[in-house]
């Protein structure tokens, strides 16, 4: 459960307000000793569409009509993972998966067991594997103090794995956000991506469907875990986790705008080609 993915799963939670136009979100990492702030990328939210830039403004992630296009400014090029590209990566996947199993199984024993464990480290499991991947147990903890990030003051959490702590939020409430209905619409349109693409692993049986029920279980306990902390969190924070010790540094919402968003902004710009989605020729 990565920073970005607790920041929006907490906007989609907030819920407050009644919004006509769209929002622009800025997040930047903050230097906590010098006090710097460098913007990391943008998001932009308008009638149940979604659009994540990258840093360097390079790529670009679309949320819309339960499909996600990935745009490759340097290239002029785009991909899209709709349910057609979903069903045909699911059945990929699987024959990458059958081709390795029957090269381990001509693998000495140790020499097997460590590609199992590596397999499992990367919360994947091949059929016939001696142990499942591990499922971790999340949870929020309300540290019972406040603090302030961007302007704002908020409340601290820890969010904990398996009992330890992986990070720190600041947390608002969501009606201290204009907009938040409209982030709720272009949130619902990501998840509803999300679980088609769900849906169309487990279709496929075999390995992608006990990695799909895996982030399933994980996608559950973050809802859980975003429904406990009630608001958005305007900052997030690391643990290390050898020493346990807070990170330097933080991701913090530098920008929450509400404002109207060029159309433009959802759709494929001009003159870029549509690629495979998992390589290949043109169509």
């Amino acid at each position: 459960m990565n920073k970005s993915g607790i920041y929006i799963l907490g906007i989609a939670l907030s819920l407050a307000g009644v919004a006509r136009a769209g929002v622009f979100i800025e997040m930047s990492d903050h230097d906590i000793d010098s006090g710097k702030m460098t913007p990391q990328h943008n998001l932009y939210v308008q009638q149940g569409m979604l659009r994540a830039d990258s840093k360097d403004g390079h790529s670009s992630a679309l949320f819309k009509d339960n499909s996600m296009y990935m745009l490759d400014a340097s290239t002029k090029s785009y991909r899209v993972l709709d349910k057609a590209s979903m069903d045909q990566m699911a059945g990929k996947v699987n024959d990458m998966m059958a081709s390795m199993q029957a090269k381990m199984a001509s693998m000495p024993p140790e020499q097997r067991a460590a590609m199992e464990r590596a397999m499992q480290s990367m919360g994947q499991n091949m059929p016939g594997a001696a142990a499942a991947p591990k499922v971790h147990t999340y949870d929020a903890v309300d540290m019972g103090t406040s603090g302030t990030a961007g302007g704002r003051s908020c409340r601290m959490w820890n969010v904990v794995r398996d009992g330890k702590p992986t990070e720190q939020l600041c947390v608002v409430p969501g009606s201290a956000l204009p907009g938040t209905a409209e982030v709720m619409a272009g949130i619902r349109s990501a998840a509803a991506f999300n679980a088609q693409l769900q849906d169309a692993m487990r279709a496929r049986g075999g390995p992608v469907a006990a990695m799909a029920s895996n982030k399933g279980g994980m996608m559950s306990q973050s809802l859980a875990v975003m429904q406990k902390i009630g608001g958005v969190p305007v900052a997030t924070r690391n643990f290390d986790s050898t020493t346990g010790a807070l990170a330097s540094t933080e991701q913090v919402m530098t920008k929450w705008e509400q404002r109207s968003i060029d159309a433009a902004q959802f759709e494929i710009p001009p003159g870029y080609t549509r690629k495979e989605f998992m390589g290949g020729s043109t169509p």
